[in-house]
């Protein structure tokens, strides 16, 4: 189509890198009819729109992966990251490659595309299933969290410590990309498995997470408000960890109603709540979405299920 050829850019209006598209303001040629809709016109141009997606893969997209120029990125255990090209002459990376290797069957289920159902899990709930599930996990589950906290990897990558977390880049973020910054706070204490496990003596560590996570991303240009600071429930580790990631950067899974926890909320909970025991997050039902595939999945569909009866 000639309009797209003459299409001329003039800036960027917006970029979305969760759905890697990019909306381009522009001008294309004057043509018949093209100012019945009170479009502004420069000359013999008028202001455009372009909107640009990339394509899904295909198998054919990825045997034309040029396999002998990949790039890694970082590793660390089981977990890699690394850049790869469709055609070795081009500069730029043409895709972000995540390799997990060994992979387990928790693996396997968890990027399986699968059906979600909403459960409700009471304190109960979590006593009798929940907590049997967390607890059977090896501790080679989280080896690459112990590596880190170890320094035995990522020590170069570490942006805030103290005696009690750190916080380190996500390994969804390509350290790069402001728009889509991504970090996570996670707590040195082995005992501090999930939301479950917070209480009110936590509160000093979740408001210094707060803090210090706005003083680290002063070196990007985001000030007070441009985070959004959050926990979920189920996590994807059993390892307490917060969420730290750009506030325009939505879109994804890990945000929905349903998982994600604000950490604000989290923190408000506790102060209102005060030093009752047991705490607000052993009382509380908890309601979350599971897929199909996930471990939970039957016993707590189940469970759900007879607890409305």
């Amino acid at each position: 189509m000639e309009l797209v050829k003459n299409f001329k850019v003039e800036k960027i209006l917006n970029q979305d890198q969760v759905a890697h598209s990019i909306v381009l303001l522009g001008t294309c040629p004057h043509t018949d009819g093209a100012l019945n809709s009170g479009e502004e016109a420069s000359g013999d141009r008028v202001q455009s729109i372009l909107i640009l997606k990339k394509t899904a893969f295909s198998q054919e997209t990825v045997s034309q992966i040029a396999w002998d120029r990949i790039e890694t990125i970082q590793s660390n255990d089981i977990y890699h990251i690394l850049l790869g090209w469709l055609h070795s002459s081009r500069v730029d990376a043409d895709v972000k490659i995540d390799l997990i290797s060994p992979a387990t069957a928790t693996h396997i289920r968890k990027y399986s595309q699968q059906t979600l159902k909403v459960v409700s899990e009471t304190p109960e709930l979590y006593r009798s299933i929940v907590k049997p599930y967390i607890d059977s996990f090896p501790p080679e589950r989280t080896s690459w969290v112990d590596n880190i906290l170890s320094y035995k990897s990522e020590a170069e990558k570490i942006l805030y410590e103290d005696d009690d977390w750190i916080i380190v880049p996500d390994f969804k973020w390509n350290l790069q990309d402001v728009e889509t910054l991504y970090l996570q706070a996670i707590t040195r204490r082995s005992d501090l498995k999930s939301l479950r496990d917070i209480r009110p003596t936590h509160l000093a560590m979740l408001k210094q997470i707060r803090r210090a996570a706005y003083s680290v991303v002063k070196r990007w240009g985001i000030e007070q408000g441009g985070l959004r600071l959050y926990v979920h429930y189920q996590p994807s580790y059993y390892h307490f960890h917060v969420h730290i990631v750009q506030v325009n950067y939505i879109g994804f899974s890990g945000t929905s109603i349903g998982q994600a926890h604000l950490l604000d909320d989290v923190i408000s909970l506790l102060e209102v709540d005060g030093a009752q025991s047991p705490s607000i997050f052993e009382r509380m039902t908890l309601t979350y979405t599971l897929g199909q595939l996930h471990g939970l999945y039957d016993s707590m569909t189940h469970a759900s299920a007879q607890e409305e009866l």
